[in-house]
């Protein structure tokens, strides 16, 4: 019985071994892909780490991967490591080694859990206004060792890879038909914001998820202790972002014609001088300001300003009035010394 036993094995192993023979040598793969939307939208969402969410299958696939962004997030230098209990995700980091602004963008991939590195090559051209043609490639920096080979066809492998990158390819498409305009799209003003009074909520620590139900419970409170009082329309105030406990120090207000008597415990009177300002006119849903930011932070950026001393949001569109999220107008300031 022991000697069919390890006969058994014997042909196991001598079969998985012509499967290692006729395996792939590494997990080297090609797609290209023409999608029908400018350059300018389709280089951002790629360009940047932070939108890779939007359209990448293996976050979308995987409801338990935990992302920890770099300092830099895009260009050369940009950079996140993801985690999970997911043994098909495992751990690992993309870093961005070189970037050519809407013409390539060249990475590496490190898959810690198996002592892997990759370097990610993805070029863009501009067939027509509307049209991108996308190639995105990945070549191993050494072959697969032999005995990995039989499990990478029995995967599939890289035939799996490359239908992801087609998947990938899918939810970007999907995503662009209701993304707000790329960031390149956006003019930004320069002058004075002109300040005044405004009656806020007493500054709190608010987690990003909660914020629309912040301003739904707070905004009719100042709307009544505002009453007459009240002399535009209603902000959002923001001094600080916390990307990695996604949270932020923020403030309900509306501006108002003269100071009021309030409650001190929950409100209080702000007055804010005239003060330099970049100001953006954003369209949209609330939750899709990202572009508008991101072109505010250049704008910023080309004038060796780091980061602004106070945002403000200024929501024109009344939502009550109207329906249509597409004609919402909210105009961003970035206040500035």
């Amino acid at each position: 019985m022991l000697k069919k036993i390890l006969l058994f094995v014997l042909v196991l192993f001598a079969a998985y071994l012509g499967t290692c023979f006729f395996g792939p040598k590494s997990m080297d793969c090609s797609v290209k892909r023409t999608i029908p939307y400018a350059m300018d939208a389709v280089y951002e969402q790629m360009a940047d780490f932070k939108n890779w969410p939007n359209w990448s299958v293996w976050m979308k696939r995987d409801s338990l991967m935990k992302l920890t962004y770099g300092e830099k997030t895009t260009g050369v230098g940009g950079h996140y490591d993801w985690t999970s209990p997911d043994k098909n995700s495992g751990s690992g980091s993309m870093d961005i080694q070189e970037m050519t602004p809407n013409q390539s963008i060249n990475m590496l991939l490190t898959f810690k859990d198996w002592d892997s590195k990759s370097n990610i090559l993805m070029t863009f051209k501009a067939l027509d206004a509307t049209k991108t043609e996308v190639n995105w490639d990945m070549k191993n920096d050494k072959d697969l060792p032999f005995m990995m080979r039989g499990m990478m066809l029995f995967m599939g492998m890289p035939a799996a890879i490359q239908k992801d990158f087609n998947q990938s390819f899918d939810y970007l498409e999907a995503y662009l038909k209701t993304a707000p305009p790329p960031s390149s799209s956006y003019t930004v003003s320069q002058g004075n914001f002109k300040g005044g009074l405004f009656l806020m909520t007493k500054r709190r620590m608010v987690k990003f998820s909660e914020i629309g139900n912040f301003f739904n419970t707070e905004m009719p409170k100042i709307g009544q202790l505002a009453a007459n009082s009240a002399a535009g329309m209603p902000c959002g105030f923001y001094w600080k972002w916390d990307e990695e406990k996604q949270e932020t120090d923020m403030a309900a207000a509306i501006p108002i014609s003269a100071k009021l008597n309030v409650p001190a415990e929950t409100h209080e009177v702000l007055s804010i001088p005239l003060t330099k300002e970049f100001n953006v006119d954003y369209y949209g849903a609330y939750e899709k300001t990202m572009n508008a930011y991101k072109a505010l932070d250049r704008a910023l950026a080309s004038q060796n300003i780091a980061h602004p001393e106070m945002v403000i949001e200024e929501y024109i569109s009344d939502p009550m009035v109207e329906k249509d999220t597409t004609k919402w107008l909210t105009r961003i300031h970035f206040l500035v010394k």
